[in-house]
């Protein structure tokens, strides 16, 4: 935080929120020898700061994973490429499943990381997981040589070493199985040494600087994702209870389905509800994104708001029975995500770019048609009180009012529950 000065004025606040709302991610590339880009490390940034602050180096992982795989998403940051992600020892030891493609990511390993046999099981985890190793800032002279026979990829800073003590330690290093990476390469003159060493890859300000990547967030509730993972965690738990869990929260629904269009799921097809959605994703892969969103939740969007959007998808969802049409998650998601340009302050055709819906979703919430535009516009209609256009296939008015009763009772009394009854 920043020395305060004067008055805070609503254009300050404004500000502020703003800046909040954004998910930051530095990128870096790295070349292989023909100076093409092979992959990209991905850092850690706070708003307004040019260079990492880190002052929780796990928080800032989590973090990074979050902005990467929920707000920004790994196909626009990385493309086809692969991500280096920094791992502090207190995530390795830990033995986590990283909610992340293993065949897309790069497991850093930070500077003087102290090999104890707790830290040594996490990297064998990790890569029984098939997840690459790299020791990041890697010195021969210091460092254990029991890393070594746990990495993939070694990473030496250039600038650490004279020519001299630079050629030693590739020729230490070629005795394993290792890539190796030359970074903080600064200068023409680094970048030709480091060639003529027999270096692999290369990354450094001289061959571009770190760029940040931004999106904004999208607002999800901490309470949701922890109500998410105790069900996800429950054997008894049905996909029932589980699509009730998500659906409570628009942000959870649709950090998820960001989450599955990215290239790192390869997900066979668009989806149309959230059950479809759990159904591709998977149990397992729900979980890690469920503790993910967890740990890296972000609160305090209005109340108001996802009330509305609650009960917007609840009628659209009865709308839908009462007619006795099949789909009726269709109808649900369709009414939840219609207010998805109010959460984001974008409009409708921007935010619905990032996620996988059906098509006939999609079009639904841009132009309102076919049968779930249909039920959603009887909603909307509904909402401002205009009566004279309340219409949804043969249903009278009195069995629309009754859709809206029913809507409004199960989404305050969801909410109420949802906030502990307060």
């Amino acid at each position: 935080m920043g020395q305060q000065t004067g008055k805070t004025g609503p254009r300050d606040v404004i500000a502020t929120q703003d800046t909040m709302a954004f998910a930051l991610v530095a990128r870096q590339p790295i070349f292989d020898t023909t100076m093409s880009v092979v992959a990209y490390e991905l850092l850690y940034r706070t708003p307004g700061a040019l260079q990492a602050l880190v002052e929780d180096p796990a928080g800032a992982t989590l973090q990074v994973m979050a902005s990467a795989a929920l707000d920004i998403g790994f196909s626009h940051l990385v493309a086809d490429h692969a991500a280096y992600i920094n791992f502090p020892p207190e995530l390795l030891t830990r033995q986590i499943h990283p909610p992340l493609n293993p065949e897309r990511v790069v497991i850093e390993v930070l500077e003087g990381c102290t090999p104890a046999e707790e830290l040594l099981q996490g990297l064998r985890h990790l890569r029984e997981q098939g997840y690459r190793v790299a020791l990041d800032d890697y010195d021969v002279q210091r460092e254990s040589h029991l890393l070594l026979q746990h990495a993939d990829i070694v990473k030496v800073d250039v600038r650490e070493h004279s020519p001299a003590e630079l050629a030693a330690s590739v020729s230490v290093l070629r005795r394993y199985p290792v890539r190796l990476v030359a970074e903080k390469v600064e200068t023409h003159e680094e970048l030709a040494h480091c060639r003529a060493l027999g270096f692999d890859l290369f990354q450094g300000y001289f061959l571009q600087q770190p760029q940040i990547i931004q999106a904004r967030r999208i607002p999800s509730d901490q309470r949701a994702a922890l109500d998410l993972v105790t069900r996800l965690n429950d054997p008894d738990a049905s996909i029932d209870q589980i699509e009730q869990a998500i659906s409570r929260d628009v942000g959870l629904s649709c950090r998820i389905l960001r989450c599955i269009n990215s290239s790192y799921f390869r997900m066979p097809r668009p989806v149309s509800s959230i059950r479809e959605a759990i159904l591709l994703l998977g149990m397992g892969e729900l979980r890690r994104l469920g503790w993910l969103m967890l740990v890296t939740g972000i609160a305090g969007h209005p109340g108001y708001l996802c009330v509305q959007s609650l009960q917007r998808a609840r009628m659209c969802e009865t709308l839908c029975q009462q007619a006795q049409l099949p789909g009726s998650e269709s109808y649900f998601m369709t009414g939840m995500l219609s207010m998805l340009n109010v959460f984001l302050g974008l409009p409708m055709q921007q935010a619905l770019e990032a996620l996988p819906l059906h098509e006939a979703v999609r079009a639904a919430l841009l132009r309102r048609e076919g049968e779930l535009g249909a039920a959603l516009r009887c909603a909307e209609n509904y909402e401002r009180g205009a009566w004279e256009e309340l219409r949804f296939r043969d249903l009278t008015t009195a069995e629309i009012a009754a859709c809206y009763l029913r809507a409004t009772e199960w989404a305050d009394s969801t909410w109420l529950d949802f906030q502990g009854g307060t």
